[in-house]
C-alpha cells in the first residue's frame, strides 16, 4: 500500500513522541554538553553581531568571524543531535568510533550539498531552493543506509530519489518545523538575544529550542524511513 503523505507525516510524529523521554534521559549527558556548547556558540554570535551594528567595528574580519561561527554551529550541533536522533530510532543507544566516523562524513556530504545548492541559487532562485529540498535527505543516508558506507551509492542522488515528486510537501514540512523553532525563540525572548541583557529569557528560549531540536529530528527520521519505503 503506498503510504500517503498525510499518513507519513502522522506515524512519523507518533515516533517520535513515543521515542523522545527516552532518548532526552538515555542521550542526557550528551545532550547537556552539546547544549552549553550552543549556549557559547551563539552567545559569541550574538557579541560579535552587536559590536557590528553598535558601529563598534564593522570590519570585514568581523563579518566573517559572524559567518564562521554561526556555520561551526550549525554544522556541528545539528549533526551532533541528528547523529544522537539516528541511533535512537534505530533502538540503539550506544555511541562509538563508527558514530564519528558517520559524523565527519556528514559534515563532508553537506559541502558538496552546500555548492550544489549555491550553484543553484546563483543561477537563479527557484533551483536552489529545489536542489535545497532534493539533497534534504543526504545526511539521513549516510546514517542510515549500508549501500552507502559501502560505496555503493551516491548520497545526493539517492536522497533527490527519494525527495522526487514531493517537492511540495517536504518544502511545506520544511518550512513548518523552520518557523516553528523560530517562533518559538523570537516569542520568549523578544529579539533580544544577548543571555547579559535577557538571562532568563534566552535561557528558557535555549532550553526549549534544544528540546524541540531533538523532537524534530526524531520525526524527521522516522519521516526518511517512511519516505524511503514509499520511494521503493
Amino acid at each position: 500500500m503506498i503510504l500517503s503523505n498525510t499518513r507519513i507525516s502522522l506515524l512519523s510524529l507518533k515516533e517520535a513522541s513515543s521515542l523522545f523521554f527516552r532518548f532526552i534521559q538515555i542521550f542526557a549527558k550528551e545532550i547537556a554538553a552539546l547544549f552549553f556548547v550552543g549556549i557559547l556558540l551563539d552567545q559569541s554570535v550574538e557579541h560579535l553581531s552587536t559590536m557590528f551594528k553598535s558601529g563598534a567595528n564593522q570590519s570585514i574580519s568581523l563579518i566573517i568571524s559572524v559567518l564562521l561561527l554561526s556555520m561551526f554551529s550549525e554544522f556541528f550541533l545539528n549533526n551532533a543531535f541528528l547523529l544522537l536522533a539516528s541511533k535512537a530510532s534505530r533502538q540503539d543507544f550506544t555511541l562509538s568510533s563508527k558514530d564519528f566516523e558517520d559524523y565527519l562524513q556528514m559534515i563532508i556530504e553537506e559541502v558538496r550539498l552546500a555548492g550544489k545548492v549555491l550553484a543553484g541559487f546563483l543561477m537563479f532562485l527557484f533551483p536552489g531552493f529545489n536542489r535545497l529540498v532534493d539533497y534534504s535527505w543526504v545526511p539521513f543516508v549516510v546514517l542510515f543506509e549500508d549501500d552507502y558506507r559501502h560505496g555503493k551509492v551516491d548520497a545526493l542522488e539517492a536522497s533527490k530519489f527519494i525527495a522526487r515528486g514531493h517537492f511540495w510537501y517536504l518544502s511545506t514540512i520544511l518550512t513548518i518545523t523552520s518557523a516553528a523553532s523560530f517562533a518559538t525563540d523570537y516569542l520568549i525572548t523578544g529579539g533580544e538575544g544577548s543571555i547579559f541583557v535577557n538571562r532568563l529569557p534566552v535561557l528558557a528560549a535555549a532550553v526549549i529550542g534544544i528540546l524541540l531540536n531533538l523532537y524534530f529530528k526524531l520525526f524527521y527520521c522516522a519521516l526518511y524511513r517512511y519516505s524511503k519505503e514509499r520511494s521503493q
